[in-house]
C-alpha cells in the first residue's frame, strides 16, 4: 500500500472511489462534485499543500483522506480561521484492515503542520466504525447537527466531532 499526497493526475480514480462510496448509500449525501470542481480544488490542493493523501493498492486508487480550510467547506468568521474539515473515503474492500488509521494519522499531523488549530468532522451516527477510529484518535463529540436523507432513502443523524491541536493525540 502506497499512501501519497494527491495529484492533479489522480482525479479520475478519484472521482470513481467517491462515487463507489456514494453509490453505496450510507456514507455520503452527494455524488463527486463534476470534473471541473474537481481539477479547480486539486489544484489549489497542490498549490498551497492542503493536506489531502490518496492510498493505492499497486495502480488502484483505494482510499482518500482531506482536510481542507474550513473557508472551502463555506465555513466562515474569526472562529474558523484556524480550522480543518476532515473528510475519508475508503474503498469497501479496504475498510476494518487499518487503512483508515494510517490515512488518519498522516492526515492529522499534517493538518497541525499546515496551521489548523482544530479539525471538525461530520458523521453520521450509525456509521460506528468510523466514530471508534475517531475516538482512537481524541475526536470528541460536539453536538448532533440534524437528520440527512441518503442516497439509499434512511434518515439518519448526523453529528460532529473536532479535535483540538492543544489535545495530546496518542501515538498509533
Amino acid at each position: 500500500m502506497q499512501i501519497r499526497p494527491i495529484k492533479i493526475e489522480d482525479i479520475d480514480q478519484f472521482i470513481v472511489l467517491w462515487n463507489r462510496v456514494y453509490e453505496e448509500g450510507e456514507y455520503l449525501r452527494s455524488p463527486a462534485p463534476e470534473q471541473s470542481k474537481v481539477t479547480e480544488v486539486l489544484t489549489r490542493v497542490e498549490k498551497e499543500s492542503i493536506p489531502q493523501f490518496v492510498a493505492f493498492d499497486e495502480q488502484h486508487l483505494v482510499g482518500s483522506v482531506e482536510i481542507f480550510p474550513a473557508s472551502m467547506c463555506g465555513y466562515e468568521g474569526e472562529e474558523f480561521i484556524h480550522t480543518g474539515i476532515l473528510g475519508i473515503h475508503i474503498d469497501h474492500q479496504y475498510r476494518n484492515k487499518g487503512l483508515g488509521k494510517q490515512l488518519l494519522a498522516i492526515a492529522i499531523q499534517h493538518g497541525w503542520d499546515y496551521g489548523f488549530d482544530t479539525i471538525m468532522l461530520n458523521v453520521y451516527k450509525h456509521n460506528l466504525p468510523a466514530i471508534a477510529l475517531y475516538e482512537r484518535f481524541n475526536f470528541e463529540h460536539c453536538g448532533e447537527l440534524g437528520v440527512v436523507t441518503l442516497a439509499n432513502g434512511k434518515r439518519v443523524m448526523s453529528q460532529k466531532m473536532e479535535l483540538k491541536r492543544c489535545l495530546l493525540t496518542r501515538k498509533f
